[in-house]
């Protein structure tokens, strides 16, 4: 686990605050999303909308990568590279925390921060 996060650091890497602001334009989707808004909604910093049923990412990302590593269709790329998601969850615990964010946005909730 350690050698994948360190890997993806160190591409994700920046020394001042134009290098960072570039970065965080590098987060895009490929046509495997689904619209399904679980980025959306697990985003600590809501930086991301959804435009045309397809996420757009905001100036505020912290790159924490979460959006990543929770689509459910692995279909957010950075730099358009397909990124290795954390398996950290089994797969029972990440369908119930899938079901959950898909849940809160259509009892109008807006977003759960898992």
């Amino acid at each position: 686990m350690l050698k994948f996060y360190s890997g993806l650091f160190k591409s994700m890497a920046y020394k001042n605050i134009d290098d960072y602001k570039e970065k965080t334009t590098k987060f895009s989707t490929d046509n495997r999303c689904t619209g399904c808004m679980i980025c959306k909604n697990s985003c600590p910093r809501r930086n991301i909308e959804i435009i045309d049923n397809k996420p757009a990412f905001g100036g505020k990302c912290v790159l924490c990568t979460r959006c990543i590593n929770i689509c459910p269709e692995n279909a957010i790329l950075y730099d358009g590279v397909m990124r290795k998601q954390y398996k950290g969850l089994n797969s029972k615990k990440r369908q119930d925390l899938h079901r959950k964010l898909r849940y809160n946005i259509g009892k109008g909730k807006g977003r759960e921060v898992a």
